[in-house]
Parts: C-alpha cells; sequence; structure tokens
C-alpha cells in the first residue's frame, strides 16, 4: 500500500500505480473522477484489515481534496495521514501518560495542570482512537468545531489546539504517528476582546453601604474580592488563619487557588482597604456564602458576574505604575494575561484612589 503512485500518461491523463508483493500493476484513465474511482476500490481491498473509520477516511481525504489538489497530492495526503498503528493506546490514555511524562520531566505543577485542562476538549473529541488517526482533515474539522464553541476566548482556543500538537509531538517521539498534522489556525474567528464589566467607585461605595445595613455578615467575602481581587472560590474557601491582621497580610494558599500558585497580599502590594472592613466585621463575619443570601442580594443590588475582581484589577493598574505588582496580586502567570483583560478599563488615578478610599462607617 505504502508503494501506491499515480503518474500522467500522454494518452490517458491519469495512471494509477499499485506495487502488490513486488508486482507492479498500471491502470490508465482518461479523466481524474475514472482514477479516483479505481483508488477507492483498490484501497478498499487493501483497507479491509482495518478500522471501519480508517477505511472511510480515504474517500473523505479525495473528497475534500478533491479540485483543491492533484490526485497525486490526494495519494501522498492519504498515505502520510491516515496509516494507523494498532498498537498504540487510544488517545484517552495515551493523553494521560503525556501528562504524567511532564511531571516526571519536573514541569511545573501549575503547567502540568493547565496542560490536562487544555488537552480535555481533544479527549473528550478523538479520545477513542489511536493518534495515527488524527489526520490534517480531522483536525482542521475539530478546530472548526471548537470555533463554534461559545464557551471558551478564542486564546484559550489557541492554547487548546497548542496543547494538542505538543501532545501529538510527542506521540511522534513514541513512534504513535509519522507526522504531525499541520493545520491553518487562522480559521478560528478573531474576536473582539470586550472592555470588562467594573463598578464605578460610587456603585461599590452604595453596594457596601448595603452591606453594612442589611448583610453585615457577606462583608468579609465581598472585602476580599473587592480590594484583594481574590476569585469568587478563593475567596470561599479562605479561612481566618490565613489572614494575619495584625501584620496586614493574607496568604491565598496554593491548593486554593485556580491555578496553584500561591500569593501573600500585604500592605506593600495592594491598598490596606480590605484589612479595614475585615477588623471591622470579624467578630459575625463569613467567606461563604449561601446560596439564600446570594439570592436575596441580587434582588437587592444589580450584580456583574465576575465584576469584583475586574474592578479591582482595573482600579489597581490605573493607581500603579509597575504593572508586575499588579500581576502578582492577582496570582496572573503573565503581564499580557493582565492586558488583555484589564487595560483597556483602565480608569483615571482619582476614581482609582475613591475606590480604595471606601472604608466602614465606624472604623475599630
Amino acid at each position: 500500500m505504502k508503494n501506491l503512485t499515480v503518474r500522467k500518461n500522454r494518452k490517458k491523463k491519469y495512471c494509477v500505480q499499485v506495487m502488490n508483493d513486488g508486482k507492479r500493476t498500471y491502470r490508465y484513465y482518461y479523466t481524474k473522477e475514472e482514477a479516483i474511482a479505481q483508488l477507492d476500490k483498490i484501497k478498499g481491498n487493501k483497507l479491509l484489515g482495518l478500522a471501519p473509520e480508517i477505511a472511510a477516511e480515504t474517500v473523505v481525504c479525495l473528497q475534500k481534496l478533491d479540485g483543491k489538489a492533484t490526485l497525486s497530492e490526494a495519494v501522498e495526503f492519504f498515505l502520510k495521514n491516515a496509516i494507523t498503528d494498532t498498537e498504540a493506546p487510544v488517545i484517552s490514555v495515551a493523553t494521560k501518560q503525556f501528562v504524567k511524562w511532564l511531571e516526571e520531566s519536573g514541569r511545573s505543577k501549575s503547567h502540568v495542570r493547565t496542560t490536562s485542562i487544555h488537552l480535555k476538549a481533544f479527549t473528550e473529541e478523538f479520545g477513542d482512537k489511536v493518534p495515527s488517526v488524527i489526520t490534517t482533515l480531522r483536525m482542521s474539522e475539530w478546530i472548526k468545531k471548537l470555533s463554534a464553541d461559545h464557551k471558551h476566548s478564542p486564546r484559550t482556543k489557541l492554547n487548546q489546539i497548542g496543547t494538542a500538537k505538543n501532545f501529538l509531538g510527542w506521540a511522534k517521539t513514541q513512534g504513535w504517528i509519522n507526522s504531525v498534522p499541520a493545520v491553518d489556525e487562522r480559521i478560528l474567528p478573531r474576536q473582539e476582546i470586550k472592555e470588562p464589566e467594573i463598578y464605578s467607585a460610587e456603585e461599590a461605595r452604595a453596594f457596601f453601604s448595603l452591606l453594612e445595613e442589611q448583610f453585615p455578615q457577606l462583608i468579609p467575602h465581598f472585602a476580599v474580592r473587592a480590594f484583594l481581587g481574590l476569585r469568587t472560590s478563593e475567596a470561599e474557601r479562605l479561612s481566618w488563619d490565613d489572614i494575619d491582621m495584625e501584620n496586614k497580610m493574607l496568604r491565598v494558599r496554593a491548593k486554593k487557588t485556580k491555578l496553584g500558585i500561591a500569593r501573600t497580599l500585604d500592605e506593600d502590594l495592594v491598598p490596606p482597604t480590605a484589612f479595614a472592613w475585615l477588623k471591622a466585621y470579624r467578630e459575625n463575619g463569613v467567606f461563604k456564602v449561601s446560596k439564600h443570601y446570594a439570592e436575596k442580594l441580587a434582588k437587592t443590588f444589580p450584580m456583574k458576574k465576575n465584576a469584583w475582581r475586574k474592578t479591582f484589577a482595573t482600579m489597581l493598574t490605573s493607581l500603579r505604575k509597575n504593572q508586575q505588582e499588579t500581576m502578582y496580586a492577582t496570582g496572573h502567570t503573565s503581564l499580557s494575561t493582565l492586558k488583555t483583560h484589564y487595560a483597556g478599563a483602565k480608569q483615571a488615578k482619582r476614581e482609582a484612589e475613591a475606590y480604595f478610599a471606601i472604608l466602614p462607617r465606624n472604623l475599630p
């Protein structure tokens, strides 16, 4: 099968040449369509011992490339991408081996965790197939499907594609595939990054006044989100043991963060606003908001999705010149991430100062 070639003849333009046990056979055809039909028949006979989806892939290759490439290129494409290694593990198993290899190679926990997350969509699509089945056509179809999914941002989708290619590159070193499928990633639609939804200093002041009047027990939860930039999950998993009130320090432990990266927030990194609120409402305050209170609060104040963390990052970005400090405070891993999400909503310094000047009515 590997010796299958196509060449042109002066009278009959297309020649299908097959090598069977060292014996060469030629058949000539006037039209490309006749040659393709014969080629399909030959491949069908040759692929009887393979899985049904591989035999089907033969026809798909030719149909997709028809009119866009020569018959010779179609055959070359098939031979290069559609040969199955039946001894290789399926992708759901192989990706776990890849992640384990990363761990043993000394990669950071956050890198290993992020790789696992980015491989999820690829594994859901191809988990029951061996790596060599993933041809350029199948990768292309998967990326088109990925681009139609509005659950993830364009950057996340590119990371998913890049991680899938890294896995396939590793699979090549294991001898499970001959080459890594090359796909034009530009088929992903460009998406304009919208300005993050944030609260103004006036809105934030009104919100905390409402909490003081009606929901004082919820103040610690919202104080660490609004003035320290903790994610909702990080705030809910927080305990008073993580806070050094005397030195105004708060420790977000690695096991409680999204990326597994610990960070310490203190007066050198962030304004002390949150610590004033925590000190004033430590006695009866909680870090986890029940569903009952969340629904009750939403009826009283129009909540914006994940806006407190975005507001904190935007205001701190507007207040500080050193964006490296803001990156550490928010727990991001790069300045580019910070700029992508928050730079477009930068506020006046006076607005940022007014935001961090929001304090309890009765300071202890």
